[in-house]
């Protein structure tokens, strides 16, 4: 029952991770087809994203949640790698002996 419990939160983890990267790539793609090419600072785009040498602004709001969805990602992506390494496969290492 537990190794179920840690096997679906793995996946849940690294799907959601998944997601989260896929959500931010579509987001930068967005940004760049639809964000001023040059600051506005009376509108609030100030914060510069380099897209392959484009650059391209957004206010602080889309700063922070393209960058909050890319942390997430990563912070999730890590978490289920490590029970996957340190839960699963000690629990399947502790089955052989």
């Amino acid at each position: 029952m537990r190794r179920r419990f840690w096997r679906v939160l793995t996946l849940a983890l690294f799907f959601s991770a998944l997601l989260l990267f896929a959500g931010s790539l579509l987001l930068w793609q967005y940004y760049w087809s639809n964000r001023p090419r040059v600051a506005q600072n009376e509108s609030g785009m100030i914060y510069a994203l380099n897209y392959h040498g484009i650059p391209v602004y957004i206010s602080e709001a889309e700063y922070f949640w393209l960058h909050f969805m890319e942390g997430t990602g990563v912070t999730f992506l890590i978490a289920s790698i490590s029970i996957l390494v340190f839960v699963l496969k000690q629990k399947r290492l502790e089955d052989l002996r």
